[in-house]
């Protein structure tokens, strides 16, 4: 048997991040909301218009933005005591794959207190052959993530690593998705153009992997496909033009999510730990694979090809790839 997991409400256009924290209030009722971010986020004034909003609305909030480049488990447990002091009834994480990694753990330490990450975590990559049972939520906390780039799709994913010390932990349970993705161009729109390039390496390296797994569905394929299609078509212009063209940052931030999607049912654990330049080592390592297949690999390969409209899909992304990188 397959499955299609997704969070439960996906909002995807610039802008509609206002619409999605009314319905915190007018359809979920919630009253105290904890946003988390990290410092640098925090200091650029990132989670302002969040905050608005939320005031606005006459929702209670407060701000943990204690977290770093790299989310550590220590900033973790300190992000479940802020909210076990602050008891919220919704989290709206605010960032990148660390920031939403560390909002999913932060929510189960604050839900379930006798959790255990360093037990929940899981050395394979496999999501459907866990043996780990997470414990009962002992409190009902939505949890709601804003990516501010467009690469990971970790706002769609049951995936989260976290590192203690020399240790990483990677957890993989649908019971972290989170409920709501806003998919909002306007937290993204001024990446640079050294992020531009880092992020559609992740979202290829995502797509591709699910899209060439033995997990593949016919539904997974939909979304990695479509998500290789709009990084080809739009990671040029949003590379170059940058916030002076919405539209192609706009079909980024869409191709990240799709990304996810395909990469949450199919795809492996150990694709989230990977950092930017592992991204462009998997997507090489894809293209490499694919101009040297046989079988019901070829087959693949060809469908793929034919989808993107080329002969050559391989060449096509490895010149994309060249084009947006200094080597």
């Amino acid at each position: 048997m397959y499955w299609l997991r997704t969070p439960q409400k996906v909002y995807f256009k610039k802008g509609c991040m206002f619409l999605a924290l009314d319905e915190l209030k007018t359809e979920y009722g919630c009253k105290r909301v904890l946003i988390v971010t990290d410092t640098g986020l925090y200091k650029n004034f990132a989670v302002n218009a969040v905050e608005k909003k939320l005031s606005a609305l006459g929702i209670m909030h407060s701000c943990y933005f204690a977290l770093g480049n790299k989310v550590d488990l220590s900033a973790v447990k300190d992000g479940a005591k802020a909210a076990s002091l602050f008891e919220p009834d919704a989290i709206v994480a605010v960032g990148g794959k660390g920031v939403i990694s560390a909002s999913k753990l932060i929510r189960v330490l604050y839900a379930c207190p006798e959790a255990d990450i360093a037990r929940l975590s899981e050395s394979f990559g496999d999501i459907t052959s866990r043996d780990t049972v997470f414990p009962q939520m002992q409190k009902k906390i939505l949890l709601v993530a804003i990516p501010t780039n467009s690469g990971s799709g970790c706002e769609m994913s049951p995936f989260a690593v976290v590192n203690d010390g020399e240790d990483k932990y990677q957890i993989a349970d649908y019971f972290i998705m989170p409920d709501v993705a806003v998919i909002d161009a306007d937290f993204s729109m001024n990446s640079s153009q050294t992020e531009t390039a880092s992020c559609a390496a992740m979202i290829l390296s995502h797509a591709l992997e699910s899209y060439f797994s033995d997990r593949a569905t016919t539904y997974t394929d939909g979304f990695a496909i479509k998500a290789i299609a709009l990084v080809m078509q739009y990671l040029p212009s949003a590379y170059e033009n940058g916030s002076g063209d919405p539209v192609a940052r706009e079909k980024l931030a869409e191709a990240s999510a799709m990304s996810g999607i395909a990469f949450a049912n199919a795809g492996n654990l150990h694709g989230v730990s990977f950092e930017s330049a592992c991204s462009f080592c998997a997507v090489r390592g894809f293209i490499s694979a694919m101009r040297d297949v046989k079988g019901a690999d070829l087959d693949r390969v060809q469908e793929l090809n034919k989808v993107l409209g080329t002969d050559n899909a391989a060449d096509k992304l490895e010149a994309l790839l060249n084009a947006c990188r200094d080597e």
